[in-house]
């Protein structure tokens, strides 16, 4: 069963006593499974609105879920200043971040230097690979557990 992804943005998100807006939610047909949050200077806001959403957003999926089908209770964060990146992982009220330091995207004049081009590809491919890699996980983790019958 092949749902497509989707990337809504300014996208609402209601819970427990608050609603607001995520800069980004990726979702593949109803469920939330990721939300990104941009803040140019106030990551620690970023991070405080992200895990809100997450919190909201898990709760939303889990009612829409059959009951017993806990097999993929998560859902991936993203704050990012454009510069810093940060990765999180919420499921049922526990928090990780793949690092403790952001992964940095420096973009200087000398990125447009011949001969640089590689260097700064490389940090690029670094986070462009980890935002596959989540979506991967929860696109393929979905397609086996239909396949095995538990979807």
């Amino acid at each position: 069963m092949n749902k497509k992804l989707s990337m809504c943005p300014q996208y609402g998100i209601v819970g427990e006593g608050s609603k607001g807006r995520a800069d980004y939610a990726i979702k593949k047909a109803k469920d939330l499974i990721c939300i990104t949050e941009h803040k140019q200077h106030k990551v620690p806001i970023g991070f405080t609105q992200n895990i809100k959403q997450l919190k909201n957003a898990y709760e939303t999926n889990k009612r829409k879920r059959k009951r017993g089908n806990d097999d993929f209770d998560y859902l991936y964060g993203i704050v990012t200043t454009g510069w810093d990146w940060h990765f999180l992982l919420y499921t049922s009220g526990v928090i990780s971040k793949d690092s403790k330091l952001a992964h940095t995207i420096e973009f200087t004049d000398d990125a447009l230097k011949e001969g640089l081009e590689k260097e700064y590809q490389t940090l690029y491919k670094d986070v462009l690979s980890i935002i596959v890699g989540l979506l991967m996980d929860r696109t393929c983790v979905e397609d086996v557990q239909i396949e095995k019958g538990l979807g």
